[in-house]
């Protein structure tokens, strides 16, 4: 029986004694809990902290794993229909961030010219040098710089971030700051 159902069933002087005092009350399993505040009012309790931490950095490690896992496949599908050439940049035009669009050209499987943009680090490459690229066997003008770093960075940063959560998840739930719901 809930307090607001109790206070409903017993005579009008006993509700008076109740609501002089804080009185919490909760069911089984449940993440909130009743309680009557001073003026008998039945008000809600929020999630406990703890709950919170645990759900939240849950929420994080589930995130950062399907994007690893996403980017993973993609870059891993990618690299099966992949070759590898060597093309000119033509011209670049600054993204920011320390990145230009680099236009490029390159021989494609069958010897037809190709050209593409690319993102590459600014200090590094500047126009009519030549670059390592890999592409799409069958889609020629998706091109990617052939180094491991920007093939595999996303999944890598991805990865280590369900890692580094799920230490310190680990580590908040052995302290006690987190708790498993029950």
């Amino acid at each position: 029986m809930s307090i607001y159902n109790l206070k409903k069933a017993l005579p009008a002087v006993v509700p008076v004694a109740v609501t002089a005092c804080s009185v919490t009350a909760s069911a089984p399993r449940q993440s909130a809990s009743m309680r009557l505040n001073w003026g008998g009012m039945v008000e809600e309790e929020v999630l406990d902290a703890s709950l919170l931490v645990f759900w939240c950095m849950l929420a994080v490690i589930l995130i950062a794993a399907a994007v690893m896992m996403i980017t993973f496949i993609r870059t891993r599908n990618f690299m099966r229909d992949a070759l590898t050439a060597t093309a000119r940049i033509d011209d670049v035009k600054p993204l920011g961030r320390g990145l230009v669009a680099a236009a490029i050209s390159f021989p494609d499987a069958t010897g037809r010219t190709v050209e593409s943009a690319v993102a590459v680090p600014a200090l590094d490459h500047h126009a009519g040098e030549m670059i390592d690229i890999v592409f799409r066997r069958s889609d020629p003008a998706d091109v990617r710089l052939n180094s491991f770093m920007s093939l595999w960075i996303v999944p890598l940063l991805c990865g280590e971030a369900v890692l580094l959560t799920a230490v310190v998840l680990a580590a908040l739930l052995y302290a006690g700051v987190a708790r498993l719901p029950v």
